[in-house]
C-alpha cells in the first residue's frame, strides 16, 4: 500500500511539474506530457488488446482439445481426464514458480515471458497436430513409425506446459 501511495505522490509531482512547464511553453515538457499520458493509455490497451487475442485464440483452440484427444489421438476417456486433472496441479506448482521469478524480472516481464512460451507452444501443439494428423493412416498401416516429435506423449506433454504457463498469470 506505502508502494502504491508513493507512486501516485510520484505521478502528481509529474503532472503539477510538467503542466508548469507546459505554462511557460516548453517543448520538453510537451513530449513528456504525450510520453506520461501515453503511458497511462498505452498499458491499459495493450492489456486488453492481449487479453482478447489470447482469449479468442484459446476459445477456438483449446475447448476442443479433449474431442482431438479422443477421436484422432484416440485415447481412452479416463486417460483424457488424467490429463485435465495433472494440469490444475502442475499450474500451482508453475503459478509460486513464476511468483519467484517475478522477483527478479519484474511482474510485467514475467507475464511476458509466460504468454510468449504459451502462444508459442500452442504454435509447436499446433504443427505437431498437423503431422500427426497428415500422417496417422500410413502409420496405422505400419508404414513407418511416429518420430518422436508428434507422438502422443509428446502432443501430451506440450499441451500440458501451453496450458500450465499461460494460466500461470490468471
Amino acid at each position: 500500500m506505502v508502494e502504491l501511495e508513493s507512486l501516485v505522490e510520484t505521478r502528481e509531482r509529474e503532472f503539477a511539474e510538467i503542466n508548469q512547464a507546459l505554462d511557460a511553453g516548453s517543448e520538453n515538457a510537451q513530449s513528456r506530457a504525450y510520453y506520461i499520458w501515453g503511458d497511462i493509455l498505452l498499458v491499459p490497451a495493450a492489456i486488453a488488446t492481449g487479453d482478447v487475442i489470447t482469449g479468442l485464440a484459446s476459445g477456438m483452440t483449446i475447448k476442443f482439445m479433449p474431442i482431438f484427444m479422443l477421436d484422432l489421438l484416440r485415447l481412452s476417456p479416463d486417460k483424457v481426464q488424467i490429463v485435465y486433472t495433472a494440469s490444475p496441479l502442475m499450474i500451482v506448482g508453475a503459478t509460486i514458480a513464476l511468483q519467484r521469478l517475478s522477483k527478479t524480472l519484474g511482474r510485467a516481464w514475467a507475464t511476458v515471458l509466460a504468454k510468449s512460451i504459451g502462444t508459442s507452444l500452442l504454435l509447436v501443439l499446433s504443427y505437431q497436430a498437423h503431422l500427426y494428423i497428415l500422417h496417422s493412416r500410413e502409420w496405422e498401416q505400419g508404414r513407418g513409425q511416429h518420430p518422436w516429435y508428434c507422438s502422443v506423449p509428446s502432443i501430451l506433454a506440450v499441451f500440458l506446459v501451453r496450458t500450465v504457463v499461460m494460466n500461470t498469470t490468471k
